[in-house]
């Protein structure tokens, strides 16, 4: 006898009205928290009193400084040695820590990461205690500087460094380079990088410069190196400005905005741009007094750039600098350049008109701006009580004197040296914000793709950040 098949009464199923799944219920529960969450009392992380901003004068060497994975191997990539690295960044004893929580990453990253791990296991690491277990490598290091504020950290990751900066206190440690290298990834087509380098004489723009062309082309990246100071008018075209405008101490000897030849500089930029050869030029500080004068075309150890080229480095004092409405200036006329001009001991020396002049003047400096698609700033940041820009005498000081060491002592005298500073300064109260803001609506179009380094008066990064 074959056995009957019971049959089932088919069964709408309904949700509940109150069910959670519903997007009504999912977003009247997402306002009930939100309200919640404005009426909760927030907790705020005391930070202790010898923390200001970004420095922690409570470090000092020897300095401890707690390495990630993908520092070590970038290291690695790079052929650099990790201690002597940075014993050379800090100019101080410096003991690499690692967490048992980042060596646990390491182990578990396999065989293609096994000299990385040789590395951690170098007796000169201070291996460090977790007492926590199966934490993400990251978590344990943002957890560790949040409760123990005696550590610089090293990476090159981008997220971590992000959530390390929301610490006050911390210090970072990662190589500049790899911000170049980033941006290098996020470009497409055949057109070079072009990078632009912005900080005040002394600062160390030449010096980075250098090293970064040194470091791209162990990398096998063709890299070109143009200064502004290699633009400048020649000396006989810089006489004739002055003269042309005897009011004007701004454009008494090179330096501001307009004694610059733009046209020579767009050439030279179209050409790296367009993948044609070019001499790169040259202008000698040295020559006529420390007035300077271009060297000419063609000049005995002269560059010039063969195609293809990857990166093109740009720097110089006023890199970026836009001008400004005329609201603005009255409001910096009468308020910031006020209080520099006090500090700095530079009195009536400049009018207004001498400062519009040369805002006039920099309308012509936008086409040169538009080529860079990323943008690095040195920016010095000396204690409280001082003029940020009150460091740029020394260094510029400094910088006379080891050229004339070089040369045979020709240059300027250390009075000549304080008198050219003093033209530059209206440079930096007015127009030094420009990297950050543009002109009117036309936003540089590096925005999103910069950094901006902080040092302190010994040229030592205090902190960096993006913009």
């Amino acid at each position: 006898k074959a056995k009957k098949t019971r049959k089932f009464a088919a069964v709408k199923r309904m949700l509940n009205p109150n069910d959670i799944r519903l997007k009504e219920n999912q977003l009247k529960q997402k306002m009930k928290e939100e309200k919640e969450k404005e009426k909760s009392v927030r907790r705020v992380t005391q930070v202790a009193s010898s923390m200001f901003l970004a420095h922690n004068t409570a470090l000092v060497p020897p300095y401890r400084v707690l390495v990630d994975t993908n520092f070590i191997n970038f290291s690695l990539q790079n052929k650099l040695e990790l201690v002597s690295g940075m014993m050379d960044c800090l100019y101080a004893k410096c003991i690499p820590c690692i967490t048992d929580c980042v060596m646990a990453e390491l182990e578990k990253l396999g065989h293609r990461y096994r000299v990385a791990l040789r590395i951690a296991r170098d007796p000169r690491f201070e291996r460090l205690k977790c007492s926590h277990s199966g934490t993400y490598a990251d978590d344990c290091l943002v957890q560790r500087v949040t409760s123990h504020k005696c550590y610089i950290v090293a990476t090159c990751d981008r997220d971590l460094r992000r959530r390390i900066r929301q610490i006050p206190g911390i210090p970072l440690m990662y190589p500049l380079v790899s911000h170049v290298l980033e941006a290098i990834s996020r470009k497409g087509g055949p057109r070079p990088l072009f990078v632009a380098l912005q900080g005040p004489q002394g600062s160390g723009k030449s010096y980075l410069s250098a090293l970064l062309v040194a470091e791209l082309r162990t990398r096998s990246l063709n890299t070109a190196l143009l200064s502004l100071d290699d633009i400048y008018l020649p000396h006989a075209e810089l006489v004739t400005l002055a003269e042309l405008h005897p009011d004007n101490p701004l454009w008494r000897g090179r330096g501001q905005p307009g004694t610059h030849d733009v046209p020579l500089g767009l050439h030279v930029l179209s050409q790296l741009e367009e993948g044609k050869p070019v001499e790169i030029p040259r202008f000698d500080k040295s020559l006529y007094n420390g007035e300077g004068d271009r060297l000419p075309a063609g000049f005995a150890g002269g560059v010039v750039v063969d195609p293809p080229v990857d990166v093109v480095i740009f720097e110089g004092w006023c890199v970026g600098f836009y001008p400004v409405s005329i609201e603005k200036l009255d409001a910096l006329w009468n308020g910031a350049w006020v209080d520099q001009s006090q500090q700095l001991g530079l009195g009536d020396s400049v009018q207004k008109q001498n400062v519009s002049d040369v805002n006039d003047t920099l309308k012509d400096y936008i086409p040169l701006w538009n080529f860079f698609d990323t943008f690095v700033q040195l920016q010095p940041t000396p204690s409280a009580e001082e003029s940020p820009l009150s460091v740029v005498y020394l260094w510029r000081l400094e910088q006379e004197h080891n050229m004339k060491a070089r040369n045979g002592g020709k240059g300027m005298s250390d009075e000549s040296v304080k008198a050219f500073v003093d033209r530059y300064i209206p440079g930096y109260v007015f127009f030094g914000g420009g990297p950050a803001v543009g002109f009117g609506s036309e936003a540089p179009r590096w925005l999103g793709n910069s950094l901006r380094v902080h040092i302190d008066d010994k040229r030592m990064v205090v902190a960096t950040e993006t913009f």
